[in-house]
């Protein structure tokens, strides 16, 4: 599906019946590569999960955005379907972006429940060229290594070539979302929140997790074994914690 949201045409799926959801994917990916979760979520709710701009189906913007045009956009695209999310869940730069929402911006979606998997959002300890070099084949590497049918149409797609010839504007899409710091919006959540990690994530470390449960009211933090994408390698251990705490 695609609807044009302030003059970008956003490609997006729609699964599921029930309340509306939201889910908002990570960097380096589209929300195709998401497809098991965005089914298990549909399993009690109507999931929206666009392709943010600059990922997936969805052109770039027009020029480098933060994580506030992100937040922005998102507001946008729900105005412009009328959606109402109850939930939303976002994996790395989907939960910074849903953390300004949330946080920086006093729940701006009214939600009721976060799901964060994963999540970026505090600043950084590494410079950005680092995530530039690696981010993209971690991706498709660990993302998709359980689903080998959608893992193999995703790299041949795009994979880590795809993320290494990244155009400028995307480069200082990336500076800009990774200057960010969110911390001082996490006590400022006030919604339950489920934090879904892997303790050996080296690209949103354990300590995030630990922090942002430690600043969210209510937070509860599921930890796995694995790295940045251990919600999807542990799927069914997720598939669980995402059951309980989303009523499914």
């Amino acid at each position: 599906m695609t609807a044009t949201i302030s003059g970008i045409p956003v490609h997006y799926t729609r699964a599921g019946q029930g309340p509306d959801a939201l889910f908002l994917h990570g960097w380096g990916v589209g929300h195709e590569a998401y497809q098991p979760l965005i089914g298990h979520a549909a399993r009690g709710y109507t999931v929206y999960a666009p392709d943010l701009p600059g990922f997936g189906d969805t052109p770039e913007p027009p020029e480098p955005w933060g994580v506030e045009d992100y937040a922005a956009f998102v507001l946008q695209f729900c105005a412009g379907l009328g959606i109402h999310p109850k939930i939303a869940l976002g994996h790395s730069n989907g939960g910074r972006v849903l953390l300004q929402l949330t946080g920086a911006m006093d729940n701006a979606l009214n939600l009721q429940k976060l799901v964060l998997l994963a999540s970026a959002g505090l600043r950084p300890r590494r410079k950005p060229s680092y995530y530039l070099k690696v981010y993209a084949y971690k991706t498709a590497k660990l993302l998709l290594k359980p689903f080998p049918n959608v893992r193999q149409r995703y790299q041949a797609a795009r994979g880590s070539e795809d993320y290494r010839n990244a155009s400028p504007l995307m480069r200082g899409t990336m500076s800009r979302l990774l200057n960010a710091d969110l911390a001082p919006a996490l006590p400022r959540v006030s919604v339950p929140t489920l934090l879904i990690w892997g303790r050996d994530d080296d690209a949103a470390p354990y300590r995030d997790a630990q922090a942002m449960e430690a600043a969210i009211p209510d937070a509860g933090l599921v930890t796995l074994p694995g790295g940045h994408w251990a919600f999807a390698e542990q799927w069914t251990v997720t598939a669980g914690a995402l059951s309980s705490f989303l009523g499914l």
